[in-house]
């Protein structure tokens, strides 16, 4: 049986980072499932938010698609490094996820559950863009999605 390992990878980057005083993690698509298991797992003060796009949170679904065929995802393996929403109802930071109109059905109907299921969690929804525009408009200066990405980072 394997195990979702993320912990060594983030524990890393935060004591090679042991000087910065807040720490903001983030991940795009499954980046943002490691980030949700990282910021539920992690114990460190200086975590202080998390940018969740156009995650895939619950692993289930993938089983039986093309993904999960090629990695020999089983019906157990899904479930065990599937996220717990309710533990995100717990930390005192803030959370964006942002989720793009223009996604598959099943991923957008994960991040709306998400985000409705977590309080603290503030959610913005992209009419125009799908799973790889969205990591495009971050750099895009004059994007929506960019101005609500540093608009959080600037709340923090």
């Amino acid at each position: 049986m394997s195990i979702c390992p993320v912990d060594f990878h983030f524990q890393f980057a935060l004591d090679r980072f042991e000087n910065a005083k807040k720490v903001v993690i983030g991940g795009h698509s499954v980046g943002a499932h490691l980030a949700f298991q990282a910021v539920t797992r992690i114990q460190d003060l200086r975590i202080s938010g998390a940018f969740l796009s156009a995650g895939i949170y619950k692993l289930h679904e993938l089983v039986n698609t093309k993904y999960g065929r090629d990695l020999a995802l089983t019906p157990e393996e899904a479930d065990l490094c599937s996220c717990d929403y309710d533990l995100l109802k717990t930390v005192k930071f803030p959370i964006l996820i942002a989720n793009c109109k223009l996604e598959s059905p099943k991923l957008f109907q994960q991040n709306v559950e998400f985000s409705q299921l977590v309080k603290n969690a503030q959610y913005k929804e992209y009419a125009g863009e799908d799973h790889f525009s969205i990591l495009t408009e971050l750099t895009n200066e004059n994007s929506v999605v960019h101005n609500d990405f540093y608009k959080f980072l600037h709340s923090i």
